[in-house]
């Protein structure tokens, strides 16, 4: 919790703008249009008025709350509480072997998710990480996914985005340096950036509206070099890797990079599922060796967003649920052992899985009630007990996890398809990221979010984005290979195929249990 002050010079202001414009983290999936309810905070003293009628004071709820993008500053002035955001996302443990001369004695490697941010202190004479640090990406008050956050920079807030990722960025920079006892003004040679091109844009200060529509143009997609001074961070070089197209960067080539996807003899796969679940298929020498990517707009539902009772990987989510046929309750698990608070994207897949195990849901997505909470025992270090957490999965929150889930799956079915591949033909699927990481496989498969036939060669790889910018950092001819994946891939538009609307809306039920 975080207690602010909003000044009387504030009057005339919505109170989330306030925030997002002097860095203060906040949730606001729908980048502040009112929908999602995300943006609650406290009022414990002053007041403000409403966004749609300024003439009339907004009252807080029962418990104090209102949301900061309904509520306009006064005269009056305010105190607020803003909920805690905190959170930390997934890093790299492994070294890289060198072959780069050092021209520095340290650099840094940098993934810039949408929701989280990774960075890696790399000893460049070894290219052994010597500290890993990491955080939510600050821009979730501007919106939870890249068309929000698209849509913000159009309305005049690319600035303010630019600035509260980069400070967060030196937060993090200090972070590391602190981990290794180094001075707190030692300068880096390098940081290498990884992300999708509309966080990479935004790094730069540069606009990425000309991919928020038709025909979706970045400004830049090759390698960009950039001084560290002029973006305020404490290293001489700023190396923004390359990307493919609009939607496939240089977090999505990273993982095809570190998988060595290209010198495979057999068809392999490469899954990201996040706000957008962005895809690498490599055909395999026997089959010519090409490359095919595509990024499906699944929305933020497995980020947390758009779900009642969604939220981050943070201290509290519900990430694992248990459940066997026969059982008289699940067994649930939280982040950092917390009380509940709501469901990630991993406890989200299980919940929904648990829900069809148990029969309480059919495969239409279809539940007797409104909500039905999470009843059953709560699993810490400490032992268990039996608990009615404090999270319920909505009918609406259903929907939009068969939308999710459906985008995805058809992107998948429909890459394959364009590469002339059947599934069955996939030796290995790379389940990459936060969610990929975390999730669990035979959830996915019971909710249809993977093919059942994938699992088998299923393998969680963690933050091949960062794994890629380390890569590249400790090679002196990685970003030549990044490069070279990058002209090499073909990226397959979805929304101009008619295979992927008739699988979209095939993948929109749940699998019948023989299925």
């Amino acid at each position: 919790m975080k207690k602010v002050l909003i000044p009387k010079e504030a009057a005339g202001m919505r109170l989330s703008d306030y925030l997002n414009q002097r860095g203060y983290a906040h949730a606001q999936p729908c980048g502040g249009k009112g929908t999602c309810g995300k943006c609650l905070v406290n009022v414990i003293d002053g007041g403000f008025a409403s966004v749609s009628h300024p003439a009339e004071r907004l009252l807080p709820d029962e418990s104090g709350n209102l949301l900061a993008c309904r509520a306009l500053c006064t005269d009056e002035g305010a105190v607020i509480v803003l909920p805690s955001v905190s959170g930390e996302g997934l890093v790299i443990d492994r070294d890289l072997s060198c072959d780069r001369s050092s021209n520095g004695l340290y650099a840094m490697a940098l993934d810039v998710g949408t929701t989280t941010l990774a960075a890696a202190l790399v000893e460049k004479v070894t290219g052994k990480v010597i500290a890993t640090a990491s955080s939510l990406n600050p821009q979730s008050g501007f919106g939870a996914d890249v068309m929000n956050r698209i849509a913000a920079c159009e309305e005049g807030h690319l600035e303010a985005m630019q600035t509260v990722l980069l400070d967060e960025v030196s937060t993090l920079t200090q972070a590391l340096l602190k981990k290794t006892e180094l001075p707190c003004d030692t300068k880096l040679s390098a940081c290498y950036v990884a992300g999708n091109p509309t966080m990479l844009h935004i790094v730069c200060g540069v606009s990425p509206a000309g991919m928020g529509r038709y025909p979706f143009t970045p400004v830049f997609l090759d390698t960009k070099r950039m001084a560290g001074e002029a973006l305020g961070l404490l290293c001489e070089t700023v190396i923004i890797l390359p990307s493919a197209s609009s939607f496939i960067g240089s977090d999505v080539l990273g993982g095809g990079l570190t998988k060595r996807m290209l010198e495979k003899d057999e068809p392999t796969l490469l899954l990201d599922i996040g706000t957008n679940g962005e895809m690498l298929l490599c055909t395999g020498k026997k089959r010519g060796n090409k490359l095919f990517a595509a990024s499906a707009a699944a929305g933020p539902a497995f980020e947390g967003a758009n779900i009642s009772c969604g939220m981050g990987g943070v201290a509290g989510a519900v990430c694992k649920i248990d459940f066997e046929k026969g059982d008289t309750a699940p067994v649930f698990y939280t982040v950092g052992d917390e009380k509940p608070q709501g469901l990630c994207g991993s406890g989200l897949v299980d919940f929904a899985a648990y829900l069809l195990k148990s029969g309480q849901m059919d495969e239409t997505g279809y539940i007797e009630k409104e909500s039905i909470p999470l009843i059953g025992y709560h699993k810490t270090q400490s032992g268990k007990r039996f608990t009615k957490a404090n999270v319920m999965l909505t009918d609406q929150d259903i929907r939009s996890l068969q939308l999710a889930k459906s985008a995805i799956r058809a992107a998948l079915e429909t890459l394959v398809d364009h590469a002339g591949l059947s599934l069955s033909e996939i030796s290995e699927t790379y389940l990459a990221g936060g969610l990929g990481y975390y999730i669990d496989k035979s959830s996915s498969a019971a909710i249809g979010l993977l093919p059942k036939v994938l699992i088998p060669t299923a393998v969680s790889v963690g933050n091949t984005a960062l794994a890629g910018a380390v890569y590249c950092l400790a090679h002196e001819k990685g970003c030549d290979e990044m490069q070279s994946i990058a002209t090499s891939c073909h990226t397959v538009e979805l929304n101009s195929t008619a295979i992927f609307s008739e699988l979209f809306m095939e993948h929109m039920t749940f699998p019948q249990e023989n299925e």
